[in-house]
This record gives structure tokens, sequence and C-alpha cells, in this order.
């Protein structure tokens, strides 16, 4: 409820400001002082004010439907199960394609770098890595190392319920499995991560937030293992041209700059996929990176995040 009120207050408030303060302005400083505060509002036109009656309308529907998908995820780290399936799709998939390289140092551990793990740990929690660790146990792979990276660290006692479940997935396998969370930026790099260090990179729901995309996909690029490693991710993304969903990215497209606001500058229409595909030069089959899996979907228990990506690219050089 507290999510509810404030969602919809602010927005209310940022629809407004943003419409109407540089007519407003403009025209309180064209008429002579006074010492009324409401003299300013004397000159705006009725279609003025039915403008502004339909930006709090607006802005409270929706702060309420972003408060309901809110509170909805506030209340577990499960997710709709168009949006788990593809999660769970990918991660298995890329660890797969990473360890069936023969170019692989088989004498090194098999490492997994997750971009944004999140104070909840949610994918370690909801048991997405365990296809992925029987894969490697099978190969005869048996020390794995998972790291997790966020600005924001877990509390002690999420990363103990994290660790939990791995240690479930991995008691009948021969394997021993080290998991580590460090705070760090991807935007800003890891530094003290030599290049091609990660056999699997993965990132969910992250490069909608941060302000340089290009940026931090150049760096999960120099993560990744050359010559066998490789990426896997799961974002929301914008509506393409020759896609049918025209409301979908009106939608997108208006509350965009709220969203922002609301959800810790999480972007509603930024094309993701293609800007991965860019960076990975996986566009076509004379490029440094290979698309091994692409799907395009919408999830509509998660609007405004509805329109979503996912895919698998390895990386040749």
């Amino acid at each position: 409820m507290i999510i509810l009120k404030a969602s919809s207050v602010f927005v209310a408030i940022f629809v407004i400001g943003s419409s109407f303060q540089s007519r407003f302005a403009a025209h309180a400083f064209s008429q002579p002082p006074n010492d009324s505060p409401l003299a300013a509002l004397s000159g705006i036109s009725r279609r003025d004010y039915w403008k502004i009656s339909l930006g709090v309308a607006g802005g409270v529907v929706y702060g309420k439907l972003v408060g309901d998908t809110l509170s909805r995820i506030a209340q577990g780290i499960e997710r709709p199960v168009q949006h788990e399936a593809r999660v769970e799709k990918v991660l298995t998939r890329a660890i797969f394609e990473s360890a069936s390289c023969k170019t692989r140092n088989s004498q090194q551990p098999f490492r997994i770098l997750e971009v944004g793990i999140g104070s909840d740990i949610r994918l370690i929690r909801r048991g997405f890595y365990k296809e992925g660790l029987v894969d490697l146990s099978n190969r005869g792979i048996s020390q794995v190392e998972l790291t997790g990276v966020d600005p924001i660290q877990p509390s002690k006692a999420t990363l103990e319920k994290a660790k939990d479940v791995l240690n479930q997935e991995t008691r009948d396998l021969s394997i021993h499995l080290q998991f580590d969370t460090e705070s760090g930026d991807i935007e800003a790099g890891l530094s003290d991560v030599p290049s091609g260090y990660f056999d699997v990179v993965v990132c969910v729901l992250t490069l909608c937030s941060v302000t340089n995309q290009q940026a931090a996909i150049r760096e999960i690029k120099r993560l990744v293992r050359p010559n066998g490693g490789t990426f896997a991710y799961v974002e929301h993304v914008a509506v393409n041209p020759d896609e049918p969903y025209r409301l979908l990215e009106w939608q997108q497209e208006l509350f965009d700059p709220l969203q922002q606001k609301l959800a810790d500058n999480c972007h509603l229409h930024r094309y993701t996929d293609d800007a991965i595909d860019k960076v990975f030069d996986a566009s076509d089959e004379y490029g440094t990176g290979v698309r091994l899996q692409q799907d395009r979907f919408l999830v509509d228990g998660m609007w405004p995040v509805t329109c979503q990506a996912s895919g698998v690219i390895q990386k040749k050089a």
C-alpha cells in the first residue's frame, strides 16, 4: 500500500510538472505582481484544466499499475512462467555450450558470473542453475566457481539461503562449488578481473537500468572467455517496429521517463537485444560472436516490462 500511494503521488506530480512547468511559468511572469498565490492560475484556459485533470488521473492509474506489480514482486522471488522458463533455458544452454567447447582449459575451474545478481539472489534461489550443474558434473567438471556482482549486496540471511539451495543441488553431484558475491558496477568495469576470465556470463533484467548500456555490454564481452565462452541474458526490451504491439509501444514511450524515476533508472524503451548483437558482433556469420539462441516474447504479469527478449551468444574470439 505504501508503494502504491507513493508511486501514484509521485507520478501525478511528475506529469503535471513536466507538462505545464514552462507554460505556467511563462504566464506567471507575464502578470503584474499580486499577493494571491492563485493569481497566476487565472489565465489558464479551461482546456488546460482538463489536461491537468487527465494528467493527474493518468499518473494515478500508472502509479496503481506499477504499485500492483511491485507489490506482487515484493511478495516473493517467483515470476510468471513465461519469464522463468526462458531464464532457465538460456542459462542451461549457455553452460552446456561453453562446457562443450574443446578449446576450454580443463585444468581450470568452470567460472560463471551473474551480473546484477540482486539483493534477493533470485536465480540461484529459484533453482535455475540446477540443470547446468548436473551437465557439468556429467562431463567430469568438478570445480565450479559462481560469482555474483551487484552494487547492492544481499543480506547475510539471503546469502545463506542461496548457499543452502546450491548445497542441496550439488549434494549428489561430483562438484565442489564455490559461491561468492562482490560489490561492483558492470558499467564502470571490473578492472581487477582479467579479460576472458569467465566461461559463462549471465544477465537478467539488469541492462535496462545501467546508464551507459554500451559500456556495460562491452565489459561483459571482455569478461567472457574467447573461443567458446557464452553470454546468456533475459531482458525487457522496446517493441520492434515490425511487431504488432503498437499500444504497448505507445505505453513504453509514454511512461519511460516515469519508469526511470520510479524504478532506479529502469528504461522501458531500449533495443537491448540489438545492442548486444552489435557489441558482440553477432549479427551475421562473419562476426566474432555467434548467436546460438534468440527469443522475443510477452509476459503480461510483469507489466510494464511486458516485452522481453532472451538469448545466448557464443564468443568466437
